[in-house]
């Protein structure tokens, strides 16, 4: 229960923290950053079995901040996930914003596949992981929101 509530809280803060990031590079959006009328997310599959709820909560959240944005969800599995992003990474499809565990972003983040983010537009940032704080070598400031909640 604990791990849930942990990847729930996650979610909940990417998906709020959305909002604050302000540009998107290669999204599958027509428009990008505050003109943005479609978002798409792809969330792991314990998202939509395990927390839906939440998802449904951070989406109003969004959408309050932002109306008429439409967002998309895309549900993958863990293993599939990082081989499917790797593939449309080379195209103009990519997603918005991905879900990703901690252990896969230094790879990204050397290649440089991130957006970068101001961490002062973030009310959490103070709680992102030291090991994914630093920028990565192409960027002077992080690529991605690397929080872990504490429950």
């Amino acid at each position: 229960m604990k791990r849930k509530l942990i990847a729930a809280i996650g979610i909940a803060g990417m998906m709020v923290s959305i909002a604050a990031c302000g540009d998107s590079d290669g999204g599958s959006s027509d428009n990008t950053g505050a003109d943005a009328k479609e978002l798409t997310v792809w969330l792991t599959v314990d998202a939509h079995n395990n927390w839906p709820e939440l998802v449904k909560a951070a989406d109003a959240t969004l959408t309050k901040a932002h109306p008429g944005i439409k967002i998309n969800h895309e549900y993958y599995g863990w293993p599939d996930k990082n081989a499917k992003l790797d593939a449309v990474l080379a195209t103009d499809k990519a997603p918005d914003v991905v879900e990703m565990g901690n252990t896969e972003m230094l790879g990204y983040m050397v290649k440089g596949a991130f957006a970068p983010l101001d961490p002062a537009k973030f009310e959490n940032s103070a709680a992102w992981l030291d090991g994914l704080k630093p920028p990565s070598p192409t960027t002077a400031r992080p690529t991605a929101s690397p929080t872990t909640p504490v429950a």
